[in-house]
């Protein structure tokens, strides 16, 4: 048998490689938490930042049916923080806005009268756009034909400004064809379809006709807002590409040169609103209505969809509509700080 002494110091010197070997796990744990903790619990912090208050998008939203500026306003200041948009704008947003004569705070500010009216007038269309779809098995079809018959085409009389929002032609129930056009991708959007426009231009290098295209997974379809036709299952290169398929009217306003147009609303270049899409989609609330898509990534998703972007050598023009942009400029309430030239009072 081992003597006791010897026994003893076995004990001893196992004691102290575990005490060490404790030491040392103890303190890789408190060195690894050192440096993981400060990054988990930030981010737990951001998540339950990030997470927004359900109450609050069922304020905005209740704001919004009620058409109570105000309600809206403070609901959504609450759902997106004043500090929150304080990005520099993309160089290509900046020379839209220095096109329709805006300064580029337009960009950057906090949450305004416009975003309202844009809010407005994307919940009455998704509401619109409901009612309409239920008439047909085909959405883009039932939406076509609604837009055909409530529109009546007219040329606007001199000095007419351009509807502030989609909705308002549906409202006053006549336009030109490219008032057609925007009501009809504005409807479109609220049913998950991805709009764009192509303008062709005539002769006289005037704007002669337009074409809207609307994807959805695989659906995909080409409308005239002008003459009511649809075509399923092409798209606008592919209709050009069979010109047996277009109409002789409509042949005789398309010229031989295009340019595609996505039709974002003013208050979608305002990084607020997509903000604000963002949080009131996660809140969980139903209802939400579509507005605040990041421009730039609806024409880069449009490029990667139509196979237009696999290839740099092709000569289309992909770019923004300026139309709606110009438009918003004549909304009430469009604070005279964000225009280059100050309106004298009258």
């Amino acid at each position: 048998m081992m003597p006791n002494a010897q026994l003893r110091r076995i004990m001893i010197a196992k004691n102290v490689v575990l005490l060490f070997a404790a030491f040392m796990l103890g303190a890789s744990l408190l060195a690894a938490i050192r440096e993981w903790a400060p990054v988990y619990f930030n981010r737990k912090l951001l998540e339950l930042k990030d997470r927004p208050d359900p109450k609050n998008a069922a304020a905005w939203l209740s704001a919004v049916r009620e058409d109570n500026f105000r309600k809206a306003i403070l609901a959504s200041s609450h759902l997106v923080e004043d500090d929150e948009n304080v990005k520099l704008p993309q160089i290509d947003y900046l020379r839209l806005m220095e096109e329709a004569g805006f300064k580029s705070p337009l960009l950057t500010e906090h949450f305004s009268q416009i975003d309202f009216l844009g809010w407005r007038s994307a919940w009455l269309l998704q509401g619109l756009a409901e009612k309409i779809s239920r008439a047909d098995k085909s959405e883009l079809a039932a939406l076509l034909k609604a837009v055909s018959e409530r529109v009546r085409l007219a040329e606007p009389p001199p000095g007419t400004k351009p509807a502030v929002t989609p909705f308002e032609i549906w409202e006053r129930g006549w336009g030109d064809a490219p008032d057609r056009a925007r009501l009809l991708c504005a409807l479109a959007l609220q049913r998950g379809y991805m709009p764009m426009i192509a303008a062709f231009r005539g002769k006289n290098d005037m704007i002669s006709g337009f074409l809207c295209e609307f994807r959805k997974g695989s659906e995909l379809a080409v409308a005239d807002p002008r003459g009511g036709t649809l075509w399923e299952g092409l798209s606008i290169e592919s209709l050009l590409a069979d010109p047996d398929k277009i109409p002789p009217e409509l042949k005789n306003s398309l010229g031989t040169e295009h340019v595609y147009l996505y039709p974002a609303e003013l208050q979608d270049y305002r990084r607020v609103n997509g903000e604000l899409q963002r949080r009131l989609l996660s809140s969980g609330a139903g209802g939400i209505p579509v507005f605040g898509r990041e421009p730039s990534g609806q024409l880069e998703s449009y490029l990667r969809m139509s196979g237009m972007g696999k290839n740099p050598q092709a000569s289309y023009c992909v770019t923004y509509w300026r139309l709606p942009i110009a438009a918003a400029g004549g909304m009430p309430g469009f604070p005279q700080r964000w225009r280059k030239t100050q309106e004298k009072a009258k």
